[in-house]
């Protein structure tokens, strides 16, 4: 009957937290898997579920029972085991498997070794700690649209945020002709840059910032888009009609990179040219001559600067490679004036990131129960709770209600589900004297306890009694004490599992160990 109520138990437990926690019974060796966990990201919800697998002697002895009573986890994580009905006890000759659920949101990063604690009883009696561990990297969070990255991407109160291009264009600029690629960030706090690597940002308050870069490409030059011929130096024979005028655009080697033919109709001035030149070649020139081809006389094209017959040419003078758009100018060379215009080949592209920054919570408080046993508790808003004592976590105090037992001073820190995390006031709890009075020392054996466990006292107990509890609280055994220095208690209509036994003087103090039957 004591068997089939232990596997009932075993079942029951494995069956109400196999919906999150998943055993891997593949492994063959102690220890913990995955060994090297996934990394988290910090600010953002992990979750994931390790296998402990525990083991069944040690020099030859056999192993009773394993409690998992710590997790050394970075702030913001906590832990479920898959025996959590009876305070993650295991009993390795049955099932030597373990199932952790660790969760939560990271409010720190860096590198950690995690740490499983347990208790481990041997057959013997011999009671030991028995540690598997793990690594886990918490990142910072990094955003990136293709263009620029930013990290961390999210925070808390007041964040430093550092950006960066992806992919740094590696161009060296024409001298004279471009610039290259600039930079216009807008950080959404208030501050601008004109860096590729701006200063680090910092962003107060919570709220989602917009982050914008424009980036301007000026890497191909400069384009000759139009010329005006305003008035000319040049003319046709009476009877001929205005100068049939035409013009050549001629780079640094000499070569004419633009011409038009004569005007056919002698039109008038003002005369205009459309064209798209890519000057990349400097310096340019400008040749404008009239056509007197037709002439019955002087058929010798005219120069349009003071009608001599020569093939002079007037300066096209770029604008200043910082110019970007369309830049007009005016040309003067004897009697020839004209406008050209110039235009920048550029192009922007534009890129949107968000830095977000969130509140801290509200700071927890803690409520002090001195009834016995102390108890710490704080009202569950739906956080991760961290205990500390002395200003460091204790990892076997989780939840929002913990009974310590050392003297210090104690707080607890409320993690949200973005990783902002607050610290309550400090309560300083004195145990020294209250050690002295309640303890009652006595050692019980066997332990585990198949039926009969025996009770040595340190010393003769006048007048208390012994308890036998359940983990839910629930008294199953009584028995009186009176002036006895050891006594016996039949558990033997016990199930298997794991019990409280507990030692109650005259004067009301109590001390508590455990107990396992199998």
């Amino acid at each position: 009957m004591k068997a089939l109520s232990s596997l009932a138990l075993l079942m029951l437990a494995t069956f109400s937290y196999a919906q999150v926690c998943t055993i891997d019974y593949s492994q063959n060796n102690p220890g913990v898997y995955p060994s090297v966990s996934p990394n988290g990201i910090k600010g953002t919800t992990f979750s994931q579920e390790f296998t402990v697998l525990f083991p069944t002697a040690d020099a030859g002895v056999n192993y009773s029972s394993f409690q998992i009573t710590s997790v050394e986890l970075p702030m913001g994580l906590t832990w479920e085991c898959s025996n959590e009905s009876t305070s993650c006890v295991y009993l390795p000759q049955q099932d030597p498997f373990a199932c952790l659920l660790i969760s939560g949101t990271p409010a720190e990063s860096g590198q950690f070794e995690v740490k499983i604690n347990s208790n481990a009883v041997l057959a013997n009696n011999v009671e030991t700690v028995h540690t598997v561990q793990f690594d886990l990297e918490i990142e910072l969070s990094s955003s990136s649209n293709g263009v620029f990255s930013i990290s961390p991407a999210m925070g808390c109160e007041t964040v430093d945020v550092d950006f960066t291009i992806d992919n740094p264009i590696n161009y060296t600029p024409i001298a004279g002709q471009t610039t290259g690629v600039d930079y216009q960030w807008s950080f959404g706090n208030g501050n601008s840059s004109s860096f590729e690597t701006p200063v680090t940002q910092t962003y107060n308050g919570a709220g989602t910032y917009q982050v914008a870069l424009t980036q301007i490409f000026d890497t191909i030059g400069f384009r000759l888009k139009n010329v005006v011929i305003n008035n000319v130096g040049c003319d046709d024979a009476i009877g001929y009609g205005n100068p049939d005028i035409y013009i050549h655009v001629i780079d640094a080697d000499n070569t004419v990179v633009y011409s038009t033919e004569p005007s056919p109709n002698s039109a008038d001035l003002p005369q205009n040219y459309n064209m798209d030149v890519l000057l990349n070649n400097p310096p340019y020139q400008i040749r404008v001559m009239d056509d007197d081809s037709d002439n019955a006389w002087g058929t010798t094209d005219d120069n349009c600067i003071n009608g001599d017959e020569n093939t002079a040419t007037t300066a096209i003078s770029l604008p200043a490679e910082t110019n970007l758009g369309s830049t007009t100018q005016i040309g003067n060379n004897g009697s020839l004036n004209f406008s050209y215009t110039i235009e920048k080949d550029t192009f922007h592209i534009v890129s949107y990131e968000s830095v977000t920054v969130y509140s801290n919570p509200a700071q927890p408080n803690i409520i002090v129960d001195l009834n016995d046993p102390l108890t710490l508790s704080t009202t569950d808003l739906g956080h991760v709770y961290h205990w500390n004592m002395n200003n460091t976590v204790v990892p076997s105090l989780r939840g929002t209600e913990v009974n310590p037992f050392e003297t210090g001073t104690y707080s607890v820190t409320a993690v949200n589900e973005h990783g902002c995390y607050s610290t309550s006031t400090d309560e300083i709890l004195d145990f020294t004297h209250l050690e002295e009075l309640t303890e009652i020392r006595f050692n019980i054996y066997p332990n585990p306890a198949n039926h009969v466990v025996n009770i040595d006292f340190a010393e003769t107990l006048n007048l208390g009694k012994v308890m036998v509890t359940d983990l839910s609280g629930r008294t199953l055994i009584q028995q009186s004490i009176v002036g006895q220095s050891s006594l016996n208690v039949d558990v033997s209509a016990l199930a298997n599992g794991v019990y409280t036994i507990s030692i109650i003087n005259e004067s009301g103090n109590l001390t508590t160990k455990k107990l396992i039957v199998q």
